[in-house]
């Protein structure tokens, strides 16, 4: 008892510094029981978590979505976290339960392991719960705590900078694999980007150790990134994007220097517009000048720390640094502005460094608490979202009951000027909140049910986009299109005096999931998750329709035999069925997963082995070292 209590002493310490900053930074869901909010929390992160779990519920594996962009891959889709498993386990508590959990969670993952990496960077624990802190409750950090898979992402860095300095390769795959898992792919990049850089500096040797760890990485994670890299080839976005959509969100020179010296609690940043989710960040002169006094102090590995950051921070600003254009991987992503993240977690490093130089205790105490006083003053003042009861979430809208009643299993379609009137519309309180809210705002529908024909996705299909497209420029033919997509309301806004007005129109020849294309009256069909079961009778041979996107891996089965798909209107799947009674299937089961799981298997029992024998081999040590201690004890006595 007591032996494991002195070695909970020295967490002691840094739990208590954790347990203040987190009361304080997010003080409404300690205290309150309210819950952060914005846009990403509305459109993203609470839409996929209950897409996720009704298809778990179903007793389906969450491969597809049928109620998002007129059915797109759901397991494919990094954001849907289908595979992490702190989302999985987060699916057993209620939303609010699952957001405190996903924040304490993330939260002291991060600082836990940063603590960690100061102290082996020689810090003491007070030097290293500072810089932990700085990091963890920085105003960048926290101003993703409503876009989950950037808070869950961006935990994993300190994760995987400690085991990069511990040199296990296993371990850093598999927080490389979680990183990824986590759903954010821009950080996965930027963190390849990162380490790559710091092995090759280090070395011929360890830049074989992090290829070993990226390898088993990309193995762990190949169910998910095969079907997501098939999702992307496929999409309206394409691999790479053009670069002026790539630098939107970058920062400005002024902005940068600003939230390089300025505390927010002094003056807030002007985002000019721009989502301060996204731009938010705080250095502040203390924990930059122990930066520069770490390059000064140190050797060569601190100052090109230094020169990396200076790097990120370039890469920041966009466009508005030179050569930025030229640079191959900066179209990767949109957002440059991303990597501030980075650069943060290496400014934190190097105050632990920075730190660690001060040889006077008086004085580097005082330093380590100038720092976590600045930051906790930054983290307290700072906030980019409102704060609402769990309720606003879980409540079902009213137009979301009416359209259940009213329409059925038909779809919703919401137009581009209803887009941008949301976009340009200010969000800051709670009443601006329930308002978009009550418009069903595009995904945030399907969290209740509702199918759409335009959801929030980065990763659209392009067939999906192009049809879109002909409904908002070729009004002629909007009509067919309508009714072939299964759209009974149309959702259209218009902006007057600074005002949203939300207008509505009503179709009433949709046609419902599965229809004939000859105008014979609808089959009778079963919809499910990942297939679609239906009894035809005819008396001629026909076309049905399944208006959902046909995507790779929907096969149709026509009374237990394959049958070949067609595309309908260059977007459904379709399938020509003879005349007479029959049963037709349409089945989702993409080949890119089958292969992708096989290489993750093959991971795992890829590690389960090595542990096993490492296992083994420590046991037979242990009993060597034991007999041998006999044996010598028994010839002393002899």
């Amino acid at each position: 008892m007591k032996s494991a209590l002195k070695k909970c002493l020295p967490l002691l310490f840094p739990a208590v510094v954790f347990a203040v900053f987190f009361a304080a930074a997010w003080r409404g869901l300690v205290f309150s029981g309210l819950l952060p909010a914005d846009g990403n929390l509305l459109i993203l992160t609470y839409p996929l978590r209950e897409n996720v779990k009704a298809a778990i519920l179903s007793g389906a594996p969450p491969l597809w979505n049928p109620l998002q962009n007129m059915g797109e891959p759901l397991l494919a889709d990094p954001q849907s976290m289908s595979l992490y498993p702190p989302f999985l386990f987060g699916l057993l508590l209620s939303f609010a339960g699952f957001m405190k959990f996903w924040i304490l969670f993330h939260s002291a993952l991060a600082f836990y392991f940063l603590y960690r990496v100061a102290l082996r960077l020689g810090g003491d624990e007070i030097s290293a719960a500072a810089c932990a802190a700085f990091f963890v409750f920085n105003p960048l950090v926290l101003s993703k705590g409503t876009l989950g898979v950037c808070f869950a992402s961006l935990a994993w860095y300190p994760v995987c900078a400690w085991f990069y300095l511990e040199g296990s390769a296993i371990a850093l795959g598999l927080a490389f694999a979680m990183l990824w898992l986590a759903g954010y792919p821009s950080y996965s990049v930027m963190a390849a980007v990162i380490f790559a850089a710091a092995a090759i500096f280090s070395g011929r040797d360890k830049t074989v150790f992090l290829l070993k760890s990226a390898l088993l990485a990309l193995a762990l994670d190949a169910a998910q990134t095969l079907p997501f890299l098939e999702m992307l080839s496929r999409s309206a976005r394409g691999v790479l994007l053009d670069k002026s959509t790539a630098a939107v969100y970058s920062s400005t020179p002024a902005g940068l220097g600003m939230q390089l010296l300025v505390p927010p609690w002094v003056k807030t940043p002007d985002f000019g517009g721009a989502d301060p989710g996204i731009l938010a960040f705080y250095a502040g002169i203390t924990a930059l000048s122990l930066a520069v006094y770490a390059a000064v102090k140190n050797g060569k590995a601190e100052r090109a720390a230094v020169f990396l950051c200076a790097v990120l921070l370039a890469l920041a600003l966009g466009p508005a640094t030179p050569l930025y254009a030229a640079l191959p991987f900066t179209n990767v992503f949109r957002f440059p502005a991303y990597w501030l993240l980075p650069a943060l977690l290496i400014i934190a490093l190097l105050c632990a460094r920075g730190l660690a130089k001060v040889e006077k205790p008086a004085l580097r105490l005082s330093l380590a608490a100038l720092l976590a006083a600045d930051i906790f003053a930054a983290g307290f003042a700072r906030s980019t979202f409102a704060w609402v009861k769990p309720a606003y979430f879980t409540d079902t809208p009213r137009l979301a009951r009416d359209f259940a009643r009213d329409y059925g299993g038909a779809r919703i379609y919401h137009t581009v000027d209803f887009q941008k009137a949301v976009s340009a519309s200010a969000l800051g309180s709670e009443r601006d909140y329930v308002f978009i809210k009550e418009a069903l705002l595009p995904s945030h529908g399907t969290a209740f049910g509702v199918a759409e024909a335009r959801s929030y996705q980065v990763l659209r299909s392009k067939s999906c986009a192009d049809y879109l497209l002909d409904m908002e420029t070729r009004p002629q033919a909007r009509a067919k299109l309508l009714d072939d997509a299964g759209i009974a309301l149309v959702m259209d806004a218009k902006q007057s005096a600074g005002k949203i007005e939300f207008l509505r129109f009503e179709n009433k020849t949709a046609r419902p999931l599965m229809y004939f294309d000859g105008g014979s009256p609808p089959p009778r069909y079963e919809p499910g998750r990942n297939s679609v079961r239906v009894e035809t009778e005819a008396d001629r041979p026909q076309l049905l329709v399944m208006r959902q996107v046909y995507y790779p891996g929907w096969k149709a089965l026509i009374d237990g035999k394959t049958a070949p798909l067609e595309t309908y209107n260059g977007i459904f799947s379709a399938v020509r069925v003879p005349s007479g009674k029959h049963e037709v299937v349409f089945r989702y089961r993409p080949l890119s997963l089958l292969a992708g799981a096989a290489l993750s298997l093959c991971a795992l029992l890829f590690i389960a082995i090595r542990f096993l024998s490492e296992f083994h081999f420590a046991s037979e040590r242990r009993a060597c070292s034991i007999s041998a201690a006999k044996a010598g004890f028994l010839s002393s006595r002899g």
